[in-house]
């Protein structure tokens, strides 16, 4: 871009930020603490979701040493149904390391905030250039769909090419001194006006700037890679109740690691409460009582798509000798409202309690 065209994009794209922002609450003062929270929540999430998850953290948790001081469970409750829960345990990582590294105090160098966990080139450099106003680019998915728009590149985003060269970009039109305001206006620009169909074009402040724009074919940049398709998965949940406590494992690898979950087991579709009997009675346990099959759930992952079979059962007593794993434990009902859960299972609790 013409240097003379260049800062006319950047005035213009600055001057619409500042009267068109959304108010949100890590915009008051930009504390280093609330931009990186909300760095994490917003990875892979909108906005709309985070704000309450936010609110509530921040009451819960207000700066880096208390989260430090919290403990995993609590932790996790607070993040309970935002999902992707490695971010929650980095985050938790991360302030016990800066608590040891950094006196408590949230890192202003670049390569010390990457060197925290769940924490990449982006979000570095949303951070420092949104709460400590360093020259600092950032391109995020928002940003990849502005700046291909703005010039007509029909490549692939993911690929490390179109990466190195968005990057480039990104960091020669960065206006010296406004990183803060230049950075969020493009993210703000993509979440609001450029959107992935049927962008605003006619509300847009940049558009005299872009080429899709001008070539038409802003609907078909940036080019669409073909996600695959999930793997589709069956389970069978048993939700086992005995003298007002049932029965739950928390699994300390993998996906849920963590998170209080109702056992299940792989099925087949066709039979799946005959083969979680057979699971259990190949664990030498005391036949249950089945008293109603609850509705069928499907609940979307990253790589598989998981339709669940739970099973609402009960037991007379709680034997002595009964074979509980590693992972498994009985909690009281009334608990359950306070144990942090994947988002599935949450809605199995909520049946339970109402049932109970």
């Amino acid at each position: 871009m013409p240097p003379v065209e260049l800062s006319q994009f950047q005035n213009a794209l600055l001057t619409w930020f500042v009267e068109h922002q959304r108010d949100l609450p890590w915009r008051k003062n930009y504390p280093a603490y609330g931009v990186w929270i909300s760095e994490m929540m917003l990875q892979q999430t909108r906005v709309a979701t985070v704000l309450d998850y936010y609110d509530r953290w921040i009451k819960a948790l207000p700066s880096i040493l208390s989260v430090a001081a919290a403990d995993e469970a609590t932790i996790l409750k607070l993040w309970e149904g935002l999902g992707y829960y490695a971010r929650a345990r980095n985050i938790h990582r991360a302030a016990k390391q800066i608590c040891e590294q950094h006196a408590g105090e949230f890192p202003n160098d670049y390569e010390a905030i990457r060197q925290l966990p769940g924490i990449g080139p982006y979000t570095a450099g949303a951070i420092t250039s949104i709460a400590f106003e360093q020259d600092r680019p950032v391109v995020d998915g928002n940003v990849i769909r502005v700046l291909c728009r703005l010039l007509n590149l029909d490549a692939d985003p993911k690929a490390g090419s179109t990466q190195k060269k968005l990057w480039q970009v990104a960091t020669d039109w960065l206006p010296k001194g406004h990183a803060r305001n230049f950075n969020q206006g493009l993210m703000e620009l993509g979440a609001t006006v450029c959107h992935v169909q049927q962008p605003s074009c006619l509300l847009c402040p940049i558009q005299p700037h872009c080429q899709a724009y001008v070539h038409q074919t802003t609907e078909t940049i940036p080019r669409r890679t073909q996600r695959k398709a999930p793997i589709p998965v069956t389970k069978a949940v048993l939700v086992l109740v005995c003298e007002n406590q049932v029965l739950l494992r928390r699994p300390e690898q993998g996906l849920m690691q963590g998170l209080w979950a109702f056992p299940e087991t792989l099925v087949k579709e066709e039979e799946p409460l005959v083969e979680l009997q057979a699971e259990w009675q190949r664990r030498n346990r005391p036949d249950f009582q089945l008293q109603t099959n609850w509705p069928t759930l499907t609940h979307a992952y990253t790589t598989f798509l998981a339709t669940l079979h739970p099973f609402y059962c009960t037991l007379t007593s709680i034997h002595a000798d009964f074979p509980l794993e590693a992972e498994e434990q009985w909690h009281p009902l009334q608990r359950l409202p306070r144990l942090a859960m994947a988002k599935a299972h949450g809605r199995l609790r909520q049946s339970l309690l109402n049932q109970n």
